[in-house]
Parts: C-alpha cells; structure tokens; sequence
C-alpha cells in the first residue's frame, strides 16, 4: 500500500513524519475488511487503507462538516473520477454519527482521538459525548472486531523523561498511566492552560512560556524543580 505508484507525492512528503507502516501493521488491516476512518480530513490514511482491503474490501472516510470544509481540496483531488473504487465518504455530525450496527471489521482513530475532547461553538463544532460516541463506535464493529487509535507521540528524553504537550488531554491521559508507573513527566503547556488539570501529576515538571520583545518564546517553570532548571538551561 505505502509503495502504491497512484499516490500523490504530498502523500509520500508525509510518510516520514506519520510512519504508517507502524500504524497500519498495528491496526491489522487486511484484504476484504470493511474499515471506519473515523475524522478521515483529507483521506491520507483513508487512500492507505483502501490499498489494503482490496477491491473486495470497503473504506467509509468519516467527516463532519468542520472537518469536510477544511479537507475539501484534498479529498475533492483524492475521490475524483472515482480513483478510490473501494472507499466512500459519510458526513456525520458530532454526536450524530448513525453508524450501522456490526458493519466494520476495523474503526481507525488516527491523529484525531484529541478531537473528541474538542469545543467550539463559533466553529460549529459541539461537545462530543465521549462514552455514547465510543459505544456507538463499539456496536458498530462486527464481532472480534478492533478499534485501532493512533494519537501522537510523547517525545522521550535521554534520560528516560517523557516530554508531552499538557494542553492535549490525550497526553494527559498518558502521562498519568506514565506516572502511575514511577516515570518522569515534562509537560510543556500554553499559558492559557487550565493548570488545575495537572494537580493530579504531583511529581510532574511543568514548563510553560511567554514571549520577549521579539515574539521569542522564553520558558520558565511552574513551581521549582532542581531537574526543570537542570534540563532548560537552554530550552
């Protein structure tokens, strides 16, 4: 699949960065499944996943309108003369998605599982309903059917510390399992954080910024920690 000659070279710039073959051996898709790309955008995954079904296999490349008005170029180039004759797209709005029931084999979350943590209302983009989303999501796998999600990776420091963005909950989530475990945690948030959040993570280092006259990006900690000066002297 990843070696396909039909894909776009913006595709191939992007494979690097989104190490698919990982994604993809993790998620276990193979030929004639039917697949869920859940928050598809502009179908990069979607293309890859249609790759490996096969012509007997089936590709649903989910959006809502928030996600289908941002991702209209790419998909409109990706779906166009029916290039992808095994993959089609639903809108469904948040909360409203009507999945069929024992229709997938696999739901994709990739890179969006953030997204259901997500609000804004001038953008149209409501709450979602984190537990009916997912048992919706669960009655729409067929029986011994897997829900794969792919979330961006902490970086991990020589020394074994985790280096995750707070601001993101599913970093949170993580670094709190991290934690749990006896590991270290740096957390790099934005000043307009809700610093409340990370109250639970007592040991965790906390970093967060301000800018200088050039619009730089000074960092500083919260709170004093020898191993948060020891590790940003040079942020």
């Amino acid at each position: 699949a990843i070696n396909n000659p039909d894909r776009f070279p913006s595709d191939l710039a992007r494979d690097a960065g989104r190490n698919p073959q990982a994604v993809l051996a993790f998620a276990g898709l193979r030929e004639g499944m039917s697949v869920l790309d859940l928050f598809s955008g502009s179908g990069y995954y979607t293309e890859l996943a249609a790759y490996m079904v096969g012509p007997r296999g089936r590709v649903v490349a989910h959006n809502n309108t928030l996600y289908a008005t941002i991702a209209r170029n790419g998909t409109a180039e990706r779906f166009a003369n029916g290039r992808l004759a095994s993959a089609e797209r639903i809108l469904g709005e948040n909360n409203r998605l009507a999945l069929p029931a024992a229709a997938f084999d696999v739901a994709l979350l990739i890179l969006c599982y953030h997204d259901i943590y997500y609000l804004d209302g001038q953008r149209g983009w409501e709450l979602i309903d984190r537990p009916r989303m997912l048992a919706e999501l669960y009655s729409s796998l067929r029986p011994g059917g897997a829900m794969a999600v792919a979330v961006a990776a902490p970086a991990l420091a020589d020394d074994g510390v985790l280096i995750f963005g707070a601001s993101r909950n599913t970093g949170l989530e993580i670094a709190r399992v991290l934690a749990a475990r006896g590991e270290t945690v740096t957390a790099f948030v934005r000043p307009t954080s809700n610093l409340e959040n990370l109250e639970p993570l007592a040991d965790m280092v906390v970093w967060t910024y301000d800018h200088d006259e050039s619009s730089r990006k000074v960092y500083h900690a919260v709170g004093d920690d020898p191993l948060a000066t020891q590790r940003m002297d040079d942020p």
